[in-house]
Formats: structure tokens, sequence, C-alpha cells
């Protein structure tokens, strides 16, 4: 089996284009395969004219992932060429197996398997400078963050230099950016190592990448040293921050004015930044930075750099390992500090704290940029850079994700935000009840950081009828409103935040406006007490006993007259129904006032008497009103009498129908099952018809 170069989809040996995405083969491994029976093979992590790195595990380490390089063996190579090319292949792996630099990749193993030459190298994940130029949408990288990576580089050719070691094919898609925030200088194919004593000295073949390689790397007599790396570094970072590939050297010697200045293509570069770019990628080697050093340090904005020490306050130059006054020991944070876009400088955690908090903006700016991650994996805290690329991932909020990582910091933190709030209790006092659905009951809460740093947090109401304007809050100063939205008496909301937590308890008064059902029920008694005397007394009983020609007449002033004893009744229906209210809601609601409880029960006493005083009195005076039209009935002296009596029980029957079925309809709508409606129902009309017959049985007697 052979995998394809594109997708790493394993195709049969005889196939010559990848059956899932018809990418030409080249005779890769197959997946799956093993090497050295240690390597299992499982894809192409990229490939050449000379050879392929596939992403392996090792089976003897429980399975974890590196790097396998082989060299691919041309059939048209000479016996000669082939020997070359194995001798090259291997002088690499022992080049890299004799490193050991955080920015530079490790070597495990080298072995020969099936005619082939392997070796085993750390996997680099991430992404390369290539690709992270290439998505790059503001026509560069932004420099601060590249300055970090640039560093990262120098120190790396740096180490290479002294041990006599030359890169020679320095480009974006050779640095790798890890996603612990690291930059890893990889192949190391065309690498040499030279002798200062003696220019010519070679050991490995010549190549050049065009745009990248210096005029003294195409050949023509000329020998490469350190200071052909300097030129490629300087090409490539040129290439990241203008997002242009640099013009080849040849083409710049025959034309010089191809060559276009760094801030012509991207004018935010500083000045200081073109500078190191123009004399880094100078045509002459000894117009160039000399060492990696003066790059980085120039890079910097430096050229005697100064700290001054947190004991004593005496200046030392950066890179002394302890004060040069006092004697007191340096951190690594102090050799390498960190600046801000605005000039200031901080040479510890401690400082670095202080500088954001007195330039959050600025902080803001640096940390979402990469460059404090990049600062902190150049002192040696790896763990901090993890956390730092781990908050900056999974963060939005660019506030909340900088006070996380300042709280991170350990023994270096500073002083959490505190919560503060500028009421100890919420109080709605008296409420309505019946106006709470219409009716807008809120109260504000001020939430204020008493401290530094960015506070955010939760807010939650502990009761359904209790809601809050935001659930989620990142600010240091804001104003939430709290709503009821239905009764209730006590409450709390509970704030948790990165500054503390708070309970804040919240009361209410809930009242009942007695006025209202009385009026609801008066209403109601009005005219629910005529249509029923107009049909029970009127139609069934007046119009079936007389046929006189003036029965519809009768029927209709008979009307009239039960809408004016309605008229009477009402007030007192209305005070019986209120005290059905009133039954009904104790125990279901909060207790009323004493006041009003008063008022209640000495309306519903004394409307009650008068009613049954009243309402004989007033019947007759209505039949008196009508008697012109009560000639046509027989014996109606007989029927006043009667019918005083029969209004004021009927009176209080209906009182107490209409008073219980308000209560009972209200009940009702509180009622979540379904199934208890028709019974609720059905009960009420069977106590209807039930007092309707009563009625009309007193009235026969």
């Amino acid at each position: 089996m052979q995998m394809c170069p594109k997708c790493s989809h394993d195709n049969r040996d005889t196939a010559k284009f990848c059956n899932e995405c018809g990418t030409e083969l080249i005779g890769l491994l197959g997946k799956g395969e093993m090497l050295h029976s240690r390597y299992r093979v499982t894809k192409v992590l990229g490939y050449g004219g000379f050879g392929a790195v596939y992403l392996a595990e090792d089976i003897q380490k429980n399975k974890a992932l590196c790097a396998v390089k082989v060299m691919f063996d041309n059939p048209h190579w000479t016996v000669s060429e082939r020997a070359q090319n194995i001798q090259s292949f291997q002088d690499e792996a022992r080049l890299l197996r004799s490193l050991s630099h955080p920015n530079l990749p490790r070597v495990f193993d080298v072995f020969a398997d099936g005619g082939k030459q392997y070796f085993v190298m750390e996997f680099v994940a991430g992404q390369t400078l290539e690709e992270i130029v290439g998505k790059s949408t503001i026509g560069g990288i932004i420099e601060n963050q590249v300055i970090g990576w640039m560093i990262q580089i120098c120190d790396a050719l740096e180490y290479l230099h002294n041990k006599n070691i030359i890169h020679r094919d320095i480009k974006p898609a050779n640095i790798r950016f890890t996603p612990e925030g690291q930059i890893k200088l990889v192949d190391f194919g065309i690498a040499k190592r030279f002798d200062p004593s003696n220019p010519k000295t070679a050991t490995m073949k010549r190549a050049a990448t065009p745009g990248y390689a210096p005029v003294e790397q195409y050949g023509g007599g000329e020998h490469t040293d350190a200071r052909s790396d300097i030129y490629a570094l300087g090409a490539t970072l040129y290439h990241l921050l203008t997002a242009q590939r640099p013009p080849d050297a040849n083409d710049r010697v025959v034309q010089p004015t191809i060559f276009i200045p760094p801030r012509k293509s991207n004018p935010s570069i500083s000045a200081n930044c073109e500078q190191v770019i123009l004399k880094a990628m100078a045509i002459r080697p000894e117009d160039r930075f000399q060492k990696a050093s003066e790059m980085k340090d120039t890079l910097l904005g430096r050229t005697y750099p100064t700290f001054p020490c947190p004991k004593c306050q005496t200046s030392n130059p950066v890179g002394a390992p302890v004060c040069l006054a006092c004697q007191t020991p340096f951190t690594g944070t102090m050799m390498n500090p960190f600046r801000f876009r605005s000039g200031k400088q901080a040479t510890t955690l401690q400082e670095l704290v202080t500088l954001i908090d007195g330039n959050w903006t600025d902080g803001i700016y640096h940390f979402y940029a990469g460059d404090i991650t990049n600062w902190l994996g150049g002192i040696g805290r790896a763990d901090l850079a993890t956390t730092a690329r781990n908050i900056i991932a999974n963060e939005k909020d660019e506030n909340i994700g900088l006070e996380k990582f300042l709280q991170s910091l350990g023994p270096d933190a500073p002083p959490a935000p505190k919560l503060k709030v500028d009421k100890a209790k919420v109080t709605f006092g008296n409420v309505d009840v019946e106006r709470i659905p219409k009716k807008q009951y809120a109260k504000t809460l001020r939430i204020i950081n008493a401290s530094r740093g960015h506070l955010y947090g939760t807010i939650k109401s502990s009761a359904s009828w209790l809601q809050v304007s935001d659930n989620n809050f990142s600010v240091n100063n804001m104003t939430i409103t709290a709503k009821a939205s239905s009764a209730g008496r006590k409450a709390e909301i509970e704030i948790r935040s990165n500054g503390g937590n708070i309970k804040i308890p919240v009361e209410m008064n809930p009242v009942h406006t007695w006025y209202k059902p009385v009026l609801k029920a008066g209403f109601g008694g009005i005219i629910l007490f005529a249509l029923y005397q107009f049909i029970t007394y009127t139609i069934f009983i007046e119009l079936f006993h007389y046929s006189a020609p003036g029965s519809l007449l009768v029927a209709f002033q008979m009307f009239v007259q039960n809408m004016k004893i309605g008229a009477v009744m009402g007030p007192m229906i209305a005070i019986v129904g209120a005290i059905g209210c009133k039954i009904y809601n104790i125990g279901k609601t909060p207790r009323a006032l004493k006041w009003q409880k008063v008022i209640w029960w000495t309306l519903a006493l004394s409307g009650s008497v008068l009613g049954i005083i009243t309402t004989p009195i007033l019947f007759y005076i209505s039949w008196g009103l009508n008697l012109p039209l009560l000639h046509l009935v027989p014996d109606y002296r007989k029927d006043i009498v009667e019918s005083m009596i029969v209004a004021s029980i009927r009176g209080g029957i209906i009182g107490l129908l209409i008073g219980s079925s308000i209560g009972f309809l209200k009940w009702l709508r509180k009622i979540r099952k379904p199934l208890m409606y028709p019974v609720v129902i059905g009960g009420l009309l069977f106590i209807l018809l039930l007092l309707w017959a009563i009625g009309d049985t007193i009235q026969t007697f």
C-alpha cells in the first residue's frame, strides 16, 4: 500500500493516482506500515524531491508521536550520486542529533530499513510561518509578534553559529510556530559545518531558495558563513511583515530598484524594524549584522540595554546574572524585558502586571496579539505561555481573558477584583397584586468593582417571581434591574464573580385592592339578578299564566323592574361575592394589611344586613311604580307580598352563588390539570340548577 501525499489515503501499490482525491502518487509508505519494528506510520507530513516526512507512533513509548524522515532512492542516480546523497542525509541526522536547543528539533534515532535511510526526530506540531502569513488579511503580521519570533530564531542561530553550523535554508516554510507558542527552526537538509579559519570548507551540498538566499550561496567562488543565515532571516522578516516574497539576491544585483523598501509596502512597520531588514539583507556580507546577537539587540531597539535592580535600583546590563552593586541574583525575565507599544518596558512579571493595570487597553492588545505569550516562552516560562495560549483560544471576551491570565500568575498575580453593590437589601414595599401584570414594579441595583482589574460574573434570582435584567456581566460598573413578574414575599439575588460572591435579600409585601372584586361582583350581580328574575318569573310564570293582550308589555316592564331591583341588590351581592373571594384567598396568597381586613368584614356584614332589610321595601316600591300596568294582572296585591319574600330569599341565594362562583373561577385559573375543568364547571352548573329549583319551589308555595 502507498499513501497519498495530499490526503494520506491508502492506495494499492500499483495505483498511479489517489482513488480518494485524484492526486498523483509518488510511491510513499502505506498507512500503518511498521519501520524498524518500532515506528508505525500514520500520516504524510510533507515531501520533496529527495525525501518525505511521516507522522508516526513510537510503540515503545506508549505511542508517542514522532516525525520519521526517509530519503527517496532515485533509480536514475549513479552509484556516486547515491553514495553522496546518502552521506548528506546521514550528515543531517548526525548534525541534528548533536544539537540541544529549545528552538531546534531533537533527533532520537537513525537507522536503515529495507535499503532506505531513516532518522526519527521530535514531532513539531503547529503551523509554518508561511501558512500563517498566507492567512493574514491585513498585509502582514503584527510587528511585535514577528519580532518575538525573530528573537527566538536569533537565539537558535547564535547557538548554531557558535558550533560552526549554518542552516542555509531559513525561510517561513522552515519555521514552525507550535501550539505552546514556541518557534522551531526545521529542515536542516542543506545545512553545513564551516571552519572560520578556512572559509572554503564545506561538507554538504550547495543549494539556494530564491528570495531568501544571499548571492554568495549561489556559488561563484564566494563562501557562505553565519552572515548568510542573517540575510535569509532578514528576508524572512521582510516577507512576514509585508506579506510579499522578497526579490532574489541575484536580481537585486542586476536591478537594485526591484527591491521595495518594507515601509512602502506596509507603512505600519517601525523605522527601527525597517533598518534591521535593510541591514540584514545587504548584498555584501560585510555590510550585514556580523552576529545573530547583534540583529537581536537591534530588533529590541537597544545598543547597550540596561535594567534597574529591583533591590537597589542600580542600572545593570541586560544579561547580567547578578546586580553589579548589591549582588542580587536576577531572574530570566530581567534579561529579556517586555516592551509595550507605548515605549514602557517590564523586566519582571510584577512590573508587567503593574504596566497592564495602568495601560489596560495596551495590555489587551499585546496579550491577544501573542506578544506576552512569546515573551513568556522566551524567558523560559513555557507553563505560563501555555496557559496564556489556552485563554486566548477559549475566551472571546478580551477583558475577561486578560484578567484570567493575570490571576493565573501564581505568586506574581495581582489582587483580585472586589465585588461591591450599592444596596444591602432590595425592598419593593406594598405591591398591588392585581396590578403586577400591568404595572412595572422594578428596582435598580448597581454593581461596582472596588479594586483593580476587570470584574465579571453571573447574576441569578432565587425565585420565579423575581427577574433580573442581566444574567452575565463583564464590566467594572453597571446597573441591573430587578422586576417583579408576579406576587411573592422573599427572594435573593445571588451575584457570583471573580471578585467574590454576594447574596442580596429581596422583600415584597403583596396587598389586594378590596374595591376591585366588589365592583366586579356588583356589576355581575346587577346583570345576573335581572336576567334570572326575568327568565324565572316573567317568562316561565307570567307569560304562561296570563294571556292578556298586554302580556308582552308586562314582560318587558317586569324586566325593567328587575333591573331596578338588581341595581339595589348589586351592592349586597357584590359584598357577598367579595367575601367569597376573601375566603378563597385566605391561605392561598399573602395576607392583606390589617386595615384592609377590617374593611372587608365590616362591608360584608353591613351590606348583608342592609340588603335583607331594604330589598323587600324596594321591591314593593318597584311594584308600586308600575301600578298602571298591573291592573292587567289579577290578584296583584297578593303577588306583591309573595314576591317581596321571594325576592329577599332569592337575593341572598343569588349573592352567595355569584360570590362563590367568582371565588371558584379564580381558583379554576390556577388549576394545572386540564381534567379538573369539566369537574369544576359541572359542579357549578349543578349548584345553579339546584338553587333555581329551590327558588321556584318557594315561590309556588
